[in-house]
């Protein structure tokens, strides 16, 4: 692969629903998948998880 492929990571790790469990592992599933497919060719962008409001990740949807 030559870098054609892309790929947009958003993970949620923490919610504010109360009724929603946290997700703590997200955060690592998400460094170790961008690292794998940077490995084979992919251009990886992951999304802040700090961003998670919908605004935020729409518009990193749109930008993408």
């Amino acid at each position: 692969m030559n870098g054609s492929y892309r790929a947009l990571l958003i993970g949620v790790p923490t919610y504010r629903d109360p009724h929603i469990d946290d997700l703590p592992f997200v955060t690592d599933d998400m460094t170790e998948l961008a690292e794998a497919l940077s490995d084979v060719g992919y251009q990886v962008r992951v999304h802040d998880v700090d961003e998670t409001d919908r605004e935020s990740i729409d518009y990193a949807v749109e930008t993408f």
